[in-house]
């Protein structure tokens, strides 16, 4: 019994983590936001209402697992693991965070969003517990999250060459084309390009999951010595390398190299001289082959699609979309400022952040149109806006209780392990994308991929 429990537990799990990318739901409330009456009234997205697939899931992922836990410890056993748990400073940090974000809603002036909001943060904070002191197999873990990134690498190809994004309400995908008003596009004085968004709301993360895929990837290459495998991790690598460059995302890419330099960095000096020379040289090999694919692929799709390319860094000069792009993310740093200043001590409340701007807006006339009442782009600023200076003190906390732990038992490590390197860069990624982007915030999957990330790092440099 506690075996099948315990299986079933595991493939929930899998299962999840496969299914993350998509966004099947089903509604239960949508609104409008803007001048009511008025041409600049419109969907309001952050406001929607909706139970997911991953919802379900998650809530079998859950009854599996408190019911194995009972049927496997004692009562006394519970009570020494609770022990233990509480004794983590990170573990304090994490689950008053959760609570706090809770108690936000009786603040909050749209509560039924703000309960959602708290139940996805809680959905998070769960998936850091499974990922940290679970029972499962990393292996297959890896498999899963390779897998679900590859078909998103497949289908980011398949949407840059289309120029279109095929809505599916039964995967949870809308519609989205070049020639469509508001999908994200690069655009230069002659033409416009779609940038890829798979299954995702936005390519932005559809990027971040593309590099969860190939970090896990290196990871697995690392552990596995079958060369038909191999190949075929090569094939996965160049689908999701491919699908990378088609989202066109500079912060992604940004924070991905920035992470690979500080890791091989700390790499180098951590060198494993007791290997011995045949392995060294096995896994250089297919490293370097990992290598050199995805910067001939890289390089390949540089010189065909050279016009997207430099009208998304700005060579030859910035384009009209990517100046408003520019001016919008300063309206929305000025909007977080405000509602900081309006209430800095305890938040205006979990999920209320576009609500609140609207709110102000009306107090003061100001009309703008639905698609401009957008999260300010920086999720430090928006968890301060939401959950007042209590909430990003404890968010902070967290992040510098990991990075010391990180620091302190890395040093003391002869070797960075594969898994170590592909999770510390999953982070060090997210951390870098989390300045200049809200959807680790605002989006269920965003949520998700954070609080995953830092489940599997924060396990894997507390073993010893």
């Amino acid at each position: 019994m506690r075996a099948r429990l315990s299986t079933f537990f595991q493939y929930f799990f899998y299962l999840f983590i496969f299914l993350v990318p998509w966004q099947t739901s089903l509604m239960f409330r949508e609104r409008t936001i803007g001048k009511q009456g008025s041409l600049f009234e419109g969907p309001w997205e952050y406001g929607k209402l909706a139970l997911t697939a991953l919802d379900i899931i998650f809530l079998c992922i859950v009854v599996s697992g408190i019911v194995w836990i009972f049927a496997t410890f004692s009562r006394s056993e519970l009570t020494d693991k609770v022990k233990i748990l509480a004794d983590d400073w990170a573990n304090r940090c994490i689950v008053t965070f959760a609570l706090f974000a809770w108690v936000s809603i009786f603040w909050s002036s749209d509560m039924h969003l703000a309960a959602l909001s708290a139940f996805r943060l809680t959905e998070g904070v769960c998936m850091y517990a499974i990922a940290r002191y679970a029972h499962y197999d990393h292996i297959r873990v890896a498999t899963a999250c390779i897998a679900a990134a590859t078909i998103q690498g497949f289908l980011a190809c398949w949407q840059f060459f289309t120029q279109e994004v095929i809505a599916n309400k039964w995967l949870g995908m809308a519609h989205h084309s070049s020639q469509q008003l508001g999908d994200v596009v690069i655009e230069n004085s002659e033409v416009r390009w779609l940038r890829a968004y798979g299954s995702f709301p936005h390519p932005n993360i559809l990027g971040v999951f593309l590099i969860i895929g190939i970090f896990f990837l290196l990871y697995l290459v690392e552990r596995i010595n079958n060369k038909k495998m191999i190949w075929v991790l090569f094939m996965c690598n160049v689908c999701m390398v491919t699908g990378l460059f088609f989202t066109f995302s500079r912060s992604v890419w940004v924070s991905c190299a920035g992470a690979l330099m500080f890791l091989n960095i700390v790499s180098r000096k951590k060198k494993d001289i007791s290997e011995n020379h045949s392995k060294k040289y096995q896994r250089m090999s297919a490293g370097t082959l990992f290598a050199i694919s995805a910067m001939v692929a890289w390089v390949s799709l540089s010189l065909v699609c050279a016009e997207p390319l430099a009208a998304r860094f700005g060579i030859g000069g910035w384009s009209r979309l990517e100046q408003k792009s520019t001016q919008e993310r300063v309206w929305y740093i000025k909007d977080a400022l405000q509602q900081i200043h309006s209430s800095w001590y305890k938040g205006i409340g979990i999920g209320q952040y576009t609500y609140e701007v609207f709110k102000y807006d009306m107090k003061q006339n100001i009309s703008r149109p639905w698609y401009l009442y957008q999260p300010v782009h920086n999720v430090f600023l928006l968890v301060f806006a939401e959950l007042g200076i209590i909430g990003l003190l404890l968010w902070l906390a967290m992040i510098l209780i990991l990075g010391k732990r990180a620091i302190c038992i890395l040093w003391e490590r002869k070797r960075v392990d594969g898994v170590v390197y592909a999770t510390g860069g999953i982070v060090l990624t997210m951390i870098g994308v989390a300045f200049v982007d809200h959807f680790f915030w605002t989006l269920q999957s965003g949520i998700l991929l954070w609080w995953l990330g830092y489940g599997f790092f924060s396990r894997n440099i507390s073993k010893t």
